[in-house]
C-alpha cells in the first residue's frame, strides 16, 4: 500500500477526480458542490494499491455556519471557529480492516495545527473506534441526522495520540 497526503492544490486533476469518485461511491456525502469542497480542503489522504485508489480521508475547511450548526445541534458550548473537520473517509470493502483509515487519519492529523472535529453515526462502531484511538472524544448529545443519530467528536490540538 502507498499512503500519500497532499494539499488539493498539489493534486492532479486525475487525483481529485479519483478522490471525488471514491467518496461519492460511499453514498454518505452530499454530492452537490463536493468537488469544490474537496478543492478547498486543507489536506487529502490517499491510499493506493498499485495504481488503484482504495482509501481516502480528507481534512476539511468547513464554512463557519456549517460548523456552528453542528456544534449547536450537539448542544456543546465549544467555540467551533478554529476547528478543521476530518471526514470523507471511505475504504473499498475488499480493503477494510487493514488499518487504511487509521493510517490516513494519523497522517492527516499530523498536518493539523488547529483542533479538529468529526461526526459519526451513533451505530458506526468502526468510525467511533478510529476516532477514539486518534484522541477524539464525544461532545454534547447525539442529534438527528438524515438517517440516524449523529455524534460530534473533537480532538484538541494538544492531543498526542496518533491513531495507534
Amino acid at each position: 500500500m502507498n499512503f500519500i497526503v497532499k494539499r488539493p492544490s498539489d493534486c492532479t486533476d486525475a487525483e481529485l477526480t479519483q478522490f471525488h469518485a471514491l467518496v461519492a461511491s460511499g453514498g454518505e456525502v452530499a454530492i452537490d458542490g463536493l468537488r469544490e469542497r474537496i478543492e478547498e480542503a486543507h489536506s487529502l489522504g490517499f491510499c493506493f494499491d498499485g495504481p488503484r485508489l482504495v482509501g481516502v480521508v480528507g481534512l476539511k475547511r468547513p464554512e463557519a455556519e456549517y460548523k456552528r450548526d453542528l456544534f449547536d445541534k450537539a448542544g456543546t458550548t465549544i467555540e467551533p471557529d478554529e476547528f478543521l473537520e476530518i471526514g470523507w473517509a471511505y475504504t473499498e470493502v475488499a480493503y477494510r480492516r487493514q488499518g487504511i483509515a487509521s493510517t490516513l487519519f494519523g497522517m492527516l492529523l499530523a498536518e493539523a495545527d488547529t483542533p479538529v472535529f468529526a461526526t459519526a453515526r451513533i451505530h458506526n462502531d468502526t468510525s467511533r473506534r478510529i476516532l477514539a484511538r486518534c484522541g477524539f472524544s464525544g461532545e454534547g448529545q447525539p442529534y438527528a441526522g438524515r438517517t440516524s443519530q449523529i455524534v460530534l467528536y473533537v480532538r484538541r490540538i494538544d492531543e498526542t495520540l496518533l491513531c495507534d
